[in-house]
């Protein structure tokens, strides 16, 4: 404990609005983008994680002027979607190659930046690249 009764963790935080403490990463992972902006990348991973249509995300940005992320689908999921919409594929690979699937992932993403807390800075712009 610190002299004034803090217990040091080794974790990262935020006191959001209402006055609650939300650990968003180990201190040692969180960088900071090339305008000083604080850079959570596991919190940002699981916000994304959290769409039933995302299974696996890597956030990165480190001294860049944005945070990317790459993320894999949720096969299950997606190709539930796809089937409800006749979208027809053959495999994983085709799934995740349609345009319909890459603005379905853009959509989710741009839903997950608005949760985002300000300092966090979710990806300014999601693209079809990759897809």
């Amino acid at each position: 404990m610190t002299a004034d009764g803090w217990l040091k963790t080794g974790d990262a935080g935020l006191v959001d609005p209402r006055g609650h403490l939300a650990i968003i990463d180990r201190a040692k992972d969180v960088g900071k983008l090339d305008d000083g902006t604080p850079l959570a990348p596991q919190f940002i991973e699981n916000k994304l994680k959290f769409s039933p249509y995302i299974r696996e995300a890597v956030a990165f940005g480190d001294q860049r002027p944005f945070v990317a992320a790459m993320v894999a689908i949720d096969m299950s999921t997606v190709g539930k979607w796809a089937e409800q919409r006749s979208l027809p594929y053959t495999s994983f690979m085709d799934l995740s190659a349609k345009p319909e699937v890459a603005r379905l992932i853009i959509e989710e993403i741009g839903k997950i930046n608005a949760t985002l807390p300000a300092d966090q800075g979710g990806a300014s712009r999601a693209t079809e690249q990759g897809a």
